[in-house]
């Protein structure tokens, strides 16, 4: 292994990109099966597990992250780990994921019981998923978070579809 390490880090990075890549396609076709408030309970339960696979994955390869990609113009793993989790877990039920917020919270304004600690936690993914600069960083409670520059699109995007929805329908 260490002769493959010092001869062929690419060879090592790709391992760590398609290691990720198909856990998250994996994790992408359980949410297809998904909708409503389970849709909303599957994308929280597949984020978290892809943290812990990306915090752990770049452990594992910290030598690469120290040497390899910051000597190339590819960016650190955490970079490239929170990239294919947008690109392979969020973008294709983004739709789906914001219409099930909308209900939820339409549903809360209502007085009707619905679980407010999902509405909370996708926003807090809403908020970490497309930051610049990103780490992994575990809480005191074991749980990890992603730390980093905000860039707040996601929420932003969610933000002024619902506001025009709002004001300009009613």
């Amino acid at each position: 292994m260490s002769n493959i390490t010092e001869t062929n880090p690419k060879v090592l990075f790709d391992y760590y990109i398609n290691t990720i890549r198909n856990f998250l396609i994996e994790s992408a076709a359980k949410m297809k099966k998904e909708s409503g408030d389970k849709l909303i309970e599957t994308f929280i339960n597949e984020y978290d597990q892809s943290k812990i696979l990306i915090y752990w994955m770049r452990n594992i390869f910290i030598s690469l992250d120290s040497f390899y990609t910051r000597t190339s113009s590819i960016g650190s793993l955490f970079l490239n780990g929170m990239k294919l989790c947008n690109s392979e877990l969020y973008v294709n039920p983004k739709t789906h994921l914001f219409e099930t917020l909308n209900i939820m919270i339409e549903k809360d304004r209502k007085n009707k019981i619905i679980d407010r600690s999902k509405i909370k936690k996708l926003f807090r993914i809403l908020e970490e998923i497309d930051m610049t600069k990103p780490e992994l960083k575990k809480n005191p409670d074991q749980t990890l978070m992603w730390i980093g520059e905000k860039s707040k699109s996601a929420l932003k995007d969610w933000f002024e579809k619902q506001f025009k929805k709002d004001v300009f329908l009613n």
